[in-house]
């Protein structure tokens, strides 16, 4: 095989290994300007009963978590369900305080985003090594959204979205951890 197959085979596992993440992160950035007019016709749709889809969401996504890791037949359970309970209990309460629609759906958005990470990264390293760069690649993705809104008109780059797109990352990751390692 020559030196530019080589590169090019090279290139092609990499693009199909991290083609969800660039898929996910592209829906990201690309429904930023146009996510508020969306969810103002929700609204307008469904009332103020739309409020608490993403609570919808995200009790979904806890009930299927839950279930993968009974499914695992873990030999901590109780310290796993624990930790999936303070979880979700941590992003309700921080979904409580956030006032837009929006941003609640942006929690759920970063919470997710370290699975997909992980199904991306290359897993041949230490648990530290891995868990330190998803987390990494999760604030950088969303940091780079507060970025992109700072560009488009109606939105705003705020430093407190940085935070809370980080805050849902990790949220994200503990779940992970729970997941792949309280075995």
């Amino acid at each position: 095989m020559s030196e530019f197959n080589l590169k090019l085979e090279i290139i092609r596992v990499f693009i199909g290994r991290w083609s969800l993440f660039f898929i996910y992160c592209a829906f990201i950035y690309i429904s930023l300007p146009f996510a508020p007019k969306f969810w103002e016709v929700i609204l307008k749709a469904f009332g103020e009963g739309a409020r608490d889809f993403p609570y919808l969401v995200g009790f979904l996504i806890f009930i299927n978590i839950i279930f993968m890791f009974l499914l695992l037949k873990k030999r901590k359970p109780f310290k796993g369900l624990l930790l999936i309970c303070l979880v979700f209990f941590a992003g309700f309460i921080i979904m409580r305080n956030l006032e837009f629609l929006a941003e609640r759906m942006h929690l759920l958005e970063y919470i997710i985003l370290p699975f997909i990470i992980f199904k991306s990264i290359n897993r041949q390293q230490s648990k530290e090594s891995m868990h330190f760069k998803i987390l990494l690649i999760g604030f950088i993705v969303g940091a780079i959204d507060e970025i992109i809104q700072r560009f488009i008109p109606g939105r705003v780059f705020d430093i407190k979205d940085i935070f809370l797109n980080a805050a849902s990352v990790s949220l994200g990751q503990v779940l992970l951890y729970t997941l792949k390692h309280l075995s």
